[in-house]
């Protein structure tokens, strides 16, 4: 038998329960009711676990399951097929390299790789800290230099004390009082409420699968790994909140060189900085968008040129996620001995397995594309059209399958079947337009 004759007769299997109301209300009588179609098309109807395709942007999707985020099982390597890292995974090649820039489009994944990086670094501690710095906002916010160092500084001193409570087991020096008294005053300096905010976590019960870790949430950075409430942690956090006596909150460099030394007192022997550019929105026009990017590189430029005074203390390296129109001979001239690559998604097998993974986290097995989902004269191809319309963006493809979920639900959540006019309807709504030169989202390739 054929593989689409196996796929069409599993799918008999799968959804005839479904389409068969009597046997539809016995197997959800008892289920959760939801006001909100897509909730209900996808929870109740499909059953499953949660919803997969909430968010199209890796940024968002770390608060969908703050206490366990799907996000890391969604990861895809996007490096995977090619020849450029075949003896290794792209996240290994950039946690061992020295600095490297990432490349790429706005929505072609880079905030993905730079999210699953960090998680590698603090599931699989070595004897690194990852300090994660996401600009958001436009480049002039940074211009002033004490707003400037603030938030690196901010940034370096949450990821020491989330890392240095995960890995306390691992870091003996974390028994060294005088050690903890600075280590008080600095989280105090640079992160603002440290103490309410701890305490708030404190009263907080753990939670039976992250522990502590769900804390963590506080300050904008995700759960990776149980971290166990213990009596160890316990007494290093009531050190903390009361050590710290420090009244004046001026802020200058050398408080980011403080945070070096005590990184590396801590037990640390090297600090990779991770900086992520998340799609900085441009006023108008080409311009402002050259305007940006030229203040961009003034920014790293600013920080960059002054590195060497942080090597005394301890190795520095860099890990830039950065939108292709930064890449420039000025860019490079800044970082000679940097790696770089571009992030491109021409493999549909690529493609094909985000949406795969996705399924799969949310139910099992039993679902791997939309064309499991799919009315028969779709679903052979529906997928590949997802695919044809995303044009190479993992982005692009997401919001698409969102709003097809979305356009399905509001017609039908009790049906499970995707059709035709779904997927016609959700390309209304995200712009899509075929040309003379795109295919047919409905012209078979056979």
């Amino acid at each position: 038998m054929s593989e689409q004759g196996n796929l069409s007769n599993k799918k008999k299997q799968i959804l005839s329960s479904a389409n068969d109301k009597v046997s539809h209300d016995k197997k959800t009588h008892d289920k959760k009711t939801y006001d909100n179609k897509r909730s209900h098309y996808l929870l109740n109807t499909l059953e499953l676990n949660h919803d997969p395709f909430r968010y199209a942007v890796s940024e968002r999707d770390h608060d969908v399951h703050q206490e366990d985020p799907f996000v890391f099982k969604y990861f895809v390597d996007p490096f995977h097929t090619t020849r450029k890292f075949k003896k290794t995974t792209y996240i290994d090649h950039l946690r061992k390299a020295d600095s490297f820039i990432t490349y790429g489009e706005a929505g072609s994944g880079k905030t993905a790789v730079k999210n699953m990086l960090e998680y590698v670094y603090r599931a699989n501690p070595d004897d690194t800290l990852a300090v994660s710095v996401n600009i958001k906002k436009e480049p002039a916010n940074y211009a002033d230099p004490e707003t400037f160092w603030r938030r690196i500084s901010h940034e370096l001193a949450v990821d020491l004390f989330i890392q240095m409570t995960e890995q306390q087991y691992r870091l003996p020096n974390l028994k060294n009082k005088a050690l903890l008294k600075e280590l008080a005053d600095y989280f105090s300096l640079c992160i603002r409420d440290f103490s309410t905010k701890l305490e708030e976590g404190r009263q907080s019960k753990a939670h039976p699968l992250t522990g502590v870790s769900k804390w963590w949430t506080l300050w904008q950075r995700p759960v990776v790994q149980y971290t166990p409430e213990t009596n160890q942690l316990e007494g290093l956090l009531l050190k903390l909140l009361e050590e710290s006596s420090i009244t004046d909150f001026s802020f200058r460099k050398e408080d980011f060189l403080k945070g070096l030394e005590l990184a590396e007192a801590v037990g640390f022997k090297k600090v990779d900085i991770l900086v992520d550019i998340v799609d900085i929105p441009d006023v108008t026009g080409p311009t402002s968008n050259s305007r940006n990017q030229q203040a961009l590189v003034d920014l790293f430029e600013r920080f960059y040129r002054e590195h060497s005074d942080f090597y005394p203390i301890i190795p520095l390296g860099y890990k830039l996620f950065l939108p292709l129109g930064m890449k420039s001979e000025r860019l490079r001239a800044l970082t000679p001995k940097f790696e770089n690559a571009i992030i491109k998604w021409k493999d549909k097998e690529l493609l094909r397995e985000i949406v795969a993974r996705r399924f799969h986290s949310a139910a099992g097995n039993w679902i791997k594309s939309f064309g499991m989902i799919a009315s028969r004269d779709v679903s052979p191809y529906i997928d590949d059209r997802l695919i044809d319309l995303a044009k190479e963006s993992p982005r692009r493809l997401l919001k698409l399958a969102s709003s097809m979920i979305d356009v399905h639900a509001e017609r039908d959540p009790n049906d499970p079947i995707i059709t035709y006019s779904d997927l016609e309807e959700a390309m209304k709504l995200q712009s899509i337009y075929l040309t003379n030169q795109d295919p047919n989202p409905w012209q078979r390739n056979d």
